[in-house]
């Protein structure tokens, strides 16, 4: 089912709602990954994500472990300090921008939620797509059908007949 604008305002809705209860995100996040972890699993992409303000700036988020304190095993780096997050931002821009109105959805979710299950079946559909250790070739409708298709395969709702790839009952 694609997104329509009264959907959209409905998120939009709902996300205003949890922001004027005081449920915003907290800036001390738990869950924390260096740039040199990064491999663009589901959980780092969302990590990403909500960090992408930060990120678009130039600027990594800091660990919030460490006290500040920066010992002698640093390495040199011979990048600048803003190469890595501006590239790890734009690399999130290309693979949200590819997801369309669903990586819209998917920003505002992150933004407005602590963790991956509270997010929609739209917008984790949208993360799903924007993760994985490279970016998909196939266009995001089509790896929708797809990965909509392997699910019902998966779960025996459908059998290899075209045709008759509608949600069967079992009645006992």
């Amino acid at each position: 089912m694609p997104l329509d604008i009264s959907t959209l305002l409905c998120y939009l809705l709902l996300i205003a709602i949890n922001i004027s209860r005081n449920k915003l995100p907290s800036l001390m996040m738990a869950v924390w990954y260096s740039p040199a972890d990064i491999r663009f699993t589901r959980n780092q992409v969302f990590f990403l994500i909500q960090n992408l303000p930060l990120l678009r700036d130039g600027f990594y988020p800091p660990d919030p472990i460490t006290n500040g304190y920066i010992g002698a095993d640093r390495k040199q780096n011979l990048r600048a300090p803003f190469t890595v997050p501006c590239e790890l931002a734009s690399e999130i821009d290309k693979r949200l921008e590819s997801t369309e109105l669903y990586g819209k959805l998917l920003l505002l979710e992150a933004k407005a939620s602590f963790q991956i299950w509270q997010l929609s079946k739209d917008a984790f559909l949208a993360l799903n797509y924007c993760s994985g250790w490279r970016r998909r070739r196939m266009s995001f409708s089509e790896w929708k059908k797809q990965s909509l298709y392997r699910q019902r395969r998966v779960n025996g709702y459908i059998s290899s007949n075209p045709s008759s790839w509608s949600i069967q009952t079992t009645s006992t």
